[in-house]
C-alpha cells in the first residue's frame, strides 16, 4: 500500500528564492531571496516563524550554524550579516568590497567563508572578528563555498574547484574539468 505524499506550499517571500539552510535538526530553515530578506521557517508548524530585514539589495546565500541559533547571510549590496535566530537581531554586519555570492561556517561555527565576484574568498574568526584568511587563485567569481574545520572548498565561474587547509591557507587541490561554471560544493 503507498502513502499519499502532503504537500504543503510555504508562502512568504515576494521574488525568488536563491537559497536555503537547513538547523535545528532539520525540522526548521532559513531562505534567502531577492526580496532583500531572509524567512525563517518551521516544517513541524509549516509556517514562517521569523523574518530578518536589513539588507539593502538581493540576499544571494545564506547559512545556518550548527545549533541554528546564528543565521549568516550574504547579499548583493556588499554585505555579510550575522543574525541571532531567536531575538531577530543583527549582531554584525561586514561592508565588503565586491558583491558577496557564497557563504559558509565550519562545523564548530566559529569560522566564516565569505566568496565574492572579486574572485577572493575571506575567512573571518566569528570570536574575534578578525579577517584570519584571504585566499585567491580563482580567475573568475568565486560564486560557492562549503567548510568543515580544517578544509575549505570554494567553486568558481572559472569552472574550477580549489581544496584548501583552514590551518594553513595551503591550496590541497585545484580541481578542473568542469565545461560551465561552478554553482555550488
Amino acid at each position: 500500500m503507498s502513502k499519499e505524499l502532503e504537500v504543503h506550499v510555504l508562502k512568504s517571500h515576494t521574488a525568488s528564492v536563491n537559497a536555503v539552510s537547513f538547523f535545528d535538526n532539520d525540522t526548521k530553515f532559513v531562505s534567502a531571496g531577492d526580496d532583500y530578506r531572509l524567512v525563517g521557517w518551521s516544517l513541524d508548524e509549516k509556517k514562517s516563524i521569523f523574518k530578518l530585514k536589513g539588507h539593502e539589495a538581493p540576499v544571494k546565500c545564506c547559512a545556518s550554524s550548527e545549533s541554528g541559533f546564528k543565521i549568516l547571510s550574504g547579499s548583493w549590496d556588499r554585505t555579510v550579516r550575522v543574525w541571532d535566530a531567536s531575538t531577530t537581531n543583527c549582531l554584525w554586519t561586514l561592508k565588503h568590497e565586491a558583491l558577496v555570492m557564497g557563504v559558509s561556517y565550519s562545523e564548530d561555527s566559529s569560522l566564516v567563508a565569505i566568496c565574492c565576484d572579486n574572485k577572493i574568498t575571506k575567512v573571518w574568526d566569528l570570536r574575534t572578528y578578525d579577517n584570519v584568511m584571504t585566499l585567491d587563485g580563482h580567475t573568475n567569481s568565486v560564486s560557492c563555498c562549503s567548510q568543515n574545520n580544517f578544509v575549505l572548498a570554494t567553486g568558481s565561474f572559472d569552472k574550477t574547484i580549489r581544496i584548501s587547509d583552514l590551518r594553513t591557507g595551503n591550496l590541497l587541490l585545484h580541481l578542473v574539468g568542469h565545461t560551465s561554471p561552478v554553482s555550488s560544493v
